[in-house]
């Protein structure tokens, strides 16, 4: 009766878990439709509450985490997913201008055959055709990026190369085969270094001498960004290639998500266009505005308030940045508190407004007299030391707290599954093989 009981209470709290997360996918698609629609301004405020509850429901859903690496990755991967979809929901509710989708390019309509699926109905204006909303909503609730739509404020969102969906489809498989590869040996680097520990996990060794205790932390460090790196290049390649088979969008609007940011010179370079920019859009929603606007009401009052808010946007200010910055690291934070061990705000939401001290203080560097040599090899050089150091300076208690969430345990795929294992079972196929057709070639002979 135990056991009937046990499997009972198992079956009905997977079908609670199955009805939130539909709940907050339903939520989440209304509030994508409703952005785009005019005078919903109430409606997506009324909905606010329930996607909060549905998201922290979720979250509250996952499966514990018992030592298991591999469901460690499920629920951090869950996490991350529904605070960015969050995100971005709480930054549509104070939308004040309906999202429209752009007609596809006709460069970019007449380099691919296939239509799409989903059709841009350009009949009625924007902001009243109803049927269109539900259609484009389906782009919109995981469209990232924002290419083909009136809300991405990133610079850098722009079509991609001109190329078949066959050559696509098969570069974005390769992609995440060897970003798969490289995430996996990059895992078994950092477990290789830190041995399995039952109590508190950090990546700061006191046993070691400082030098040593700094190189060991900083190539944990380096590993563990890289980690990062091949995760969400593969993540997003594997989107890609659902959106262009299932929905119809063509290669060109899935550039690269990221632009070589070993290249960067500067912090804001980084940050501002080489690293991913899949948050942008609702940090700045999210902390650059409200962080500007508070400026903006402790003025004087003979301030042109409204003037002063523009410059301050168009110029990137120091409130600006660091609003962006400190929402991210919030964002982090709540991602991180998901797993079950708490988190330490201070490290973890410190290192991201770190990071906007520093592009503040480069920018000030870059207006004194020095700025016109700053494209020199020498400076260029310079300046890859100095996101370097700053990285790392920053970065090294970062990791370290997430060391402490347990996140350094992480086993990304199922054992069976795993790109170096998989690659051990075939060569040892293949060597079984090629050893038993010698045999028999020198047994013929």
């Amino acid at each position: 009766m135990g056991s009937w009981n046990s499997a009972l209470n198992t079956e009905h709290e997977h079908v609670s878990t199955l009805t939130t997360v539909l709940l907050a996918c339903a939520t989440y698609y209304t509030m994508g439709v409703l952005v785009q629609l005019n005078g919903t301004s109430l409606t997506r405020f009324a909905l606010l509450p329930v996607v909060l509850w549905t998201a922290w429901s979720t979250t509250r859903s996952l499966n514990p985490w018992k030592g298991d690496g591999t469901q460690l990755h499920v629920n951090y991967s869950i996490a991350s997913a529904i605070v960015m979809f969050t995100g971005r929901a709480i930054s549509w509710v104070f939308v004040r201008e309906p999202f429209q989708r752009f007609p596809l390019p006709e460069k970019n309509r007449a380099s691919d055959r296939t239509e799409s699926h989903i059709s841009m109905d350009v009949s009625e204006p924007d902001g009243t055709n109803i049927r269109k909303a539900l259609r484009d909503a389906c782009d919109l609730v995981l469209n990232i990026r924002g290419i083909g739509w009136s809300w991405s404020r990133i610079p850098y969102a722009r079509y991609g190369a001109h190329q078949s969906r066959a050559k696509f489809l098969l570069k974005a498989l390769a992609s995440i085969a060897c970003n798969a590869l490289a995430a996996d040996v990059a895992v078994e680097i950092v477990h290789a270094i830190i041995p399995a520990a039952t109590g508190r996990v950090t990546i700061l060794d006191v046993n070691l001498p400082l030098p040593q205790r700094l190189l060991y932390a900083s190539i944990i460090s380096g590993v563990y960004t890289s980690v990062v790196y091949f995760l969400v290049e593969l993540s997003y390649n594997a989107l890609a290639i659902c959106f262009v088979i299932a929905l119809g969008h063509v290669p060109a609007q899935w550039p690269p998500v990221f632009d070589k940011p070993w290249k960067s010179t500067s912090l804001g370079e980084f940050w501002g266009k080489r690293w991913h920019q899949l948050l942008r859009d609702y940090v700045i929603s999210l902390g650059s505005r409200p962080f500007t606007a508070c400026l903006a009401m402790s003025t004087p009052a003979s301030t042109n308030v409204a003037a002063m808010d523009r410059s301050q946007s168009s110029k990137r200010g120091p409130l600006f940045v660091l609003g962006a910055f400190f929402v991210s690291g919030i964002f982090h934070d709540i991602s991180f508190r998901t797993l079950g061990r708490g988190g330490k705000p201070i490290q973890m939401i410190g290192f991201f407004v770190m990071q906007g001290v520093g592009v503040i203080l480069e920018r000030a560097f870059f207006k004194s007299s020095l700025c016109g040599q700053l494209k020199s090899p020498a400076y260029k050089a310079l300046g890859h030391i100095w996101v370097i150091l700053w990285l790392l300076m920053w970065g090294i208690p970062y990791v370290d707290v997430c060391a402490q969430t347990g996140i350094l345990e992480v086993r990304l795929f199922p054992e069976p599954l795993k790109p170096l294992r998989i690659i051990h079972v075939v060569w040892d196929m293949i060597a079984t093989n090629l050893i038993n057709f010698s045999s028999a070639s020198g047994l013929s002979q």
